[in-house]
Formats: C-alpha cells, sequence, structure tokens
C-alpha cells in the first residue's frame, strides 16, 4: 500500500474502478436504448394527458422565445386541438410584427389579441419591411391601442417623432423598451416626452435614452459599440446624464465594445438604490471613458459588482482596466459584498490579493479567469504570516482555471485558517479547474468539514501511476 494526501490505496484499487467503469458503460447503453423507444410514446401520451390550460402557456413560452408571429402561426397548424388552444390564448397573437401589418393580418391580430397588454416590434431594416409606407401602417395600427403596450422593441434608425399622432404620447401599460440601433452612432434618443409610469426596463444597442426626470425604470442595460476607423467619439456626458434621471435605478449593465472617449468632463450623478453593476470592456475601449465613468457616478448602496473583460486589443491592457475599475470601491463604496470576475486574459499578479485589497468589503467572490494568477507567485506564499489579512470571506467560488494547483489550494485554504476566518467561510466552489485531481478534492474535502464542493472535474481524473501500487 501507499499513502497519497493521507489516504491508504489499495494494489487493487485499478481492477475496482475497471469493473465499475464496464458496470457503468453497460447500464447507460441500457437506458439510452430504453429512452429511443419510449420517448415517442411518452411525448405522445403526455400532451394528450396535459391540461389545455398547460399547453397554452407552453404554447405562450415558446412565443416569447421568438421575435416575431411565425412560431402561433406554426403552432396553430399542427392539429385541430394545438388550434383551439393557440386560437383561445390571446398572449400569442398579441405581437404587432412588419410581417402582420396586412389588413387581414391586422384585424385577425385584433381580434384574437383582445384587450390584453401587447408587444410592439418596429424595424427599419429591409429584412421587415420593404418600404418606409409599411412601417408607417404598422405605426398606425400599433397608435388605435396605444394604451395596451406592455413592450415596445424597436430595430434600426427610428425617427422618435414619427411613432405617435400625439405630442406627449401617454403608454400606461408599457413596463420594457429594447431600443436595437446597430448600425448608427447617433447616441442620444429623446424619451423625455413619453409618459411611461410604469416603465421598469430599458434595453439598448448604441442608444442613450434621455428620460423625464425622475423616471422609475429599475434595471438599464447599454451596449455601446465604437468604430474607431470613423473616428466616432463617445460623451460620457450622455451617459451621466441619462444617469441623473433615474433615481429608483437598481440595476446597471454597460458594455464597451471599442467606444473612444473624447475626454470632455462630464457632469455627476448619483444612484442611492443603485443594488448590481455590471461593466464589460471589450476590444480597444479608451482608458479615459471608463476612468470618466467610475469618477462620475456614485453608487452609495452598491452591493454587487460583475467586471467582464474580453478580447482586449489595442494599446490597452485588460490588467489596466482591472486597476481602473477595482481600486475605487476600497473607500467609496464600503457596502459592496459581492464581486464577479470574468475574463480570458492572464493577470501575473494574484487576483485574489488584488480584489480583497481594493474592495475589503466583499463577502462573496466568485472569479471565471482561466490564465490568470490567482495568488501570488507560482505557488503561492511560503508563510501565510507575509501577506495582507483577507477580509472575513463566506463564499469563494473558482471556475475554469489552469493556474490553480493542488499546493496553490492548500495554501487558500490554510491563509483563511491563518487570519481567523474559517469559522465564517461557508463554502469553497471548485468547477472545471484541471488541475485538481479528484483524489486531492476528496483528500481535501474531508479536511475542510464539508466546506469543499467541486464540478466537471473531468480534465484531471485521479488516476494512480504503476509506482503507486508497489
Amino acid at each position: 500500500m501507499k499513502t497519497t494526501y493521507g489516504r491508504v490505496i489499495p494494489k487493487n484499487l485499478r481492477a475496482y474502478k475497471e469493473a465499475l467503469n464496464t458496470i457503468r458503460m453497460h447500464l447507460e447503453r441500457r437506458i439510452i436504448a430504453l429512452q429511443k423507444k419510449c420517448k415517442p410514446l411518452a411525448f405522445e401520451d403526455g400532451i394528450k394527458r396535459l391540461p389545455d390550460e398547460i399547453v397554452a402557456c407552453i404554447f405562450e413560452c415558446g412565443q416569447q422565445a421568438t421575435d416575431d408571429n411565425k412560431f402561433a402561426l406554426n403552432v396553430s397548424h399542427v392539429c385541430r386541438r394545438f388550434r383551439e388552444i393557440a386560437f383561445g390564448a390571446s398572449q400569442l397573437w398579441a405581437r404587432f410584427h412588419p410581417e402582420m401589418i396586412h389588413p387581414e393580418a391586422v384585424s385577425f391580430l385584433e381580434s384574437k389579441s383582445k384587450q390584453g397588454g401587447i408587444e410592439v416590434f418596429m424595424s427599419s431594416h429591409g429584412d421587415y419591411t420593404k418600404d418606409q409606407q409599411d412601417q408607417y401602417r404598422l405605426i398606425d395600427v400599433a397608435n388605435r391601442h396605444i394604451d395596451r403596450w406592455t413592450h415596445l422593441r424597436m430595430d434600426g434608425l427610428i425617427h422618435m417623432d414619427d411613432l405617435f399622432c400625439e405630442t406627449t404620447p401617454v403608454l400606461p401599460r408599457l413596463r420594457s423598451i429594447e431600443h436595437n440601433n446597430r448600425f448608427h452612432n447617433e447616441y442620444a434618443c429623446p424619451y423625455e416626452k413619453w409618459d411611461m409610469p410604469n416603465l421598469s426596463l430599458f434595453v439598448g444597442i448604441n442608444v442613450v435614452p434621455v428620460f423625464r426626470v425622475d423616471c422609475n425604470i429599475s434595471s438599464l442595460e447599454l451596449i455601446l459599440k465604437g468604430r474607431s476607423e470613423l473616428n466616432e467619439y463617445f460623451h460620457t456626458s450622455y451617459l451621466v446624464d441619462t444617469l441623473a434621471t433615474l433615481p429608483r435605478l437598481r440595476s446597471l449593465s454597460l458594455e464597451f465594445q471599442a467606444t473612444q472617449c473624447d475626454e470632455i468632463r462630464s457632469s455627476t450623478a448619483s444612484l442611492p438604490d443603485l443594488e448590481l453593476l455590471n461593466i464589460t470592456i471589450k476590444y480597444s475601449t479608451d482608458y479615459t471613458l471608463i476612468k470618466s465613468f467610475i469618477s462620475s457616478v456614485s453608487f452609495p448602496n452598491l452591493s454587487q459588482l460583475e467586471i467582464l473583460l474580453e478580447e482586449i486589443c489595442g494599446e490597452y491592457s485588460a490588467d489596466g482596466f482591472l486597476n481602473e475599475i477595482l481600486p475605487p470601491f476600497s473607500a467609496v463604496h464600503p457596502r459592496v459584498h459581492t464581486v464577479r470576475i470574468y475574463t480570458s486574459h492572464k493577470f501575473y499578479i494574484g487576483l485574489l490579493q488584488r480584489v480583497f485589497d481594493s474592495v475589503p468589503s466583499v463577502r462573496h467572490l466568485v472569479i471565471d479567469a482561466p490564465n490568470t494568477a490567482l495568488l501570488w507567485g507560482n505557488e503561492f506564499f511560503v508563510s501565510a504570516a507575509l501577506y495582507n489579512r483577507w477580509p472575513p470571506l463566506q463564499t469563494l467560488r473558482i471556475k475554469r482555471s489552469t493556474r490553480l494547483s493542488e499546493r496553490q489550494m492548500e495554501a487558500l485554504v490554510d491563509k483563511i485558517h491563518f487570519d481567523g476566518n474559517w469559522d465564517v467561510f461557508q463554502s469553497l466552489q471548485i468547477v472545471s479547474c484541471v488541475g485538481l485531481s479528484e483524489g486531492f478534492l476528496l483528500y481535501m474535502e474531508s479536511k475542510m468539514d464539508g466546506k469543499l464542493e467541486w464540478t466537471n472535474v473531468v480534465a484531471a481524473v485521479d488516476e494512480p501511476s504503476e509506482n503507486d501500487f508497489d
């Protein structure tokens, strides 16, 4: 016998493992064969047994997963029962789309949608509207039911003044807007004339909406794409001025893609209710833009920070962006308890210590960074006493790391013990970290009092060598 990580490995372990694998593969083949035979019968019988109300809910979920009316039309042509259920489900026909602008189709939608809320989809792209008159016809139809709008989606450059017959439209049931201005860089879009008392979500691409003061929006998601070859610059003041009108905002997601800043000093804004901030940076986005945004907007009650850095190129580096985002949080945002970092870029300095130094209030940390050094040096520290004290972390989740070795993981756990934080520490979650074998994780599980969880350790199976059985 030979001892590894405190475990005793019997000489016939390989034989046991091979026998178990053989049984497992045999059972898997039997299960797959039975599933293939039973699936058609189970599906057909199962659909027949489902109540019409459940089938209608399934249809509505399918419709919500699409952008047009094809799903509703297709499902209503399957069989007589499906047709009757579909025609009775008003939400299947509550979408006014450019493909449904013919008088017969409009009349059908108006009759089937009844008085429920409707979705309006407008597009200036040739895929949906053959000419400008098609767009105007759709606008006329949608305006007849303006008090029923619950969701509005606009694709392309839509002239805001052409949408409504009234100067100040009232949309009492509108809850969400998607505005995709993909091929244009006219960022500022005025919504301040619209009366939308129940609007809670705005999603925009190359759009910075301008709302009325004290708007009720609670969630804002913006993707801002730049085109550096055209020397187009984004004015940070657009974004800050918009945020200043959203005092009830609770979730903010910003994605910058090759966005260049003109370095004009922006105004300031405060978001007292903001809880979640997500910042995504891609391609050759300018440092100045991030620095200007972070210094211009305050989030006194922010509790969750998410950072995604991908495909950063040119003169900028992921490491530099992290330096611009993290350090201000140490003094300005003392309530941040959850940090999530996602990146495929390499960080050579220990990422864990950088987060702890910048956000000492963190209690829950997620790091999905395959190529990043999580700890100082190649094999972490010789003595835990040489490094700054870690905050009383409660959960730590490490995903897809190729740099986390078994020795480093042991040192990480020892550091939590050394700082006296083990009693408050709840869980270390390891997901798809190929440098850790299953045998080592079993050993660590016994050492960590049930505070270790792991999944998908498929690339690093604890396969004993021949010498282990000598």
